[in-house]
Formats: C-alpha cells, structure tokens, sequence
C-alpha cells in the first residue's frame, strides 16, 4: 500500500516531507505525532487530519 500512497519523500529548509499521491503534502514530524490512522485518512481522502 505504502508505494500506492507516497509518490516522494524530500527535505526542504532543513523539513523532511512525505507527498502523497493524491497531491497533499505533509512533514513527517506531523505525520508521527499524529499516529498511523490519521495520517493514512489524510493520504486517502480530502479531509485535513484531525487533532484530538
């Protein structure tokens, strides 16, 4: 699933970013703070990632 989802990985200004293939971007540190499900619902569909 993982290379259906993520089209690149990259740094920019010293960030580490994961782009999707649905075209969202989002830094891998939000990404971890934010736990596996939300960031796989961020990646499948339009909704932003929720914080609880």
């Amino acid at each position: 699933m993982r290379n259906r989802l993520v089209s690149n990985v990259y740094f920019d200004n010293e960030r580490e970013y994961i782009k999707f293939s649905n075209g969202r971007t989002l830094r891998v540190d939000t990404a971890y703070r934010c736990g596996w499900n939300s960031t796989l619902e961020y990646a499948t569909t339009d909704n932003p990632i929720l914080r609880q």
